[in-house]
């Protein structure tokens, strides 16, 4: 799988932006889970983008996660569960976050 080529379609370096705040320099693609909508990967800050689906009361959520290795980030989009490979070895592997402002991308 090619991190580019799956992580980075076309454009591969647009801005990522909720509101007034920039969050990545990596185009978000889709995913197939009930927990995430879709992920973005920037390879030069090694910084995860995740958009989270809303549920019942809950909106939909951004976050970000600093120092994420490209093949974790891979590896997240190529899961057959994206929400089991999260919580497994992005949550649980004390990656740096925060969630942004404004929701939806």
């Amino acid at each position: 799988m090619s991190i580019s080529a799956d992580l980075h379609p076309t454009p591969p370096r647009a801005a990522i932006e909720t509101g007034d705040e920039t969050i990545a320099t990596a185009a978000l693609i889709p995913v197939t889970s009930s927990q995430i909508a879709a992920v973005g990967y920037d390879p030069i800050a090694c910084q995860l983008v995740i958009r989270f689906r809303g549920s019942g009361r809950r909106p939909e959520a951004v976050y970000s996660y600093a120092g994420v290795p490209a093949e974790v980030a891979a590896g997240l989009v190529a899961a057959a569960s994206p929400g089991i490979y999260f919580n497994r070895h992005i949550r649980q592997g004390g990656y740096p976050f925060w969630r942004h402002q404004g929701g939806a991308p």
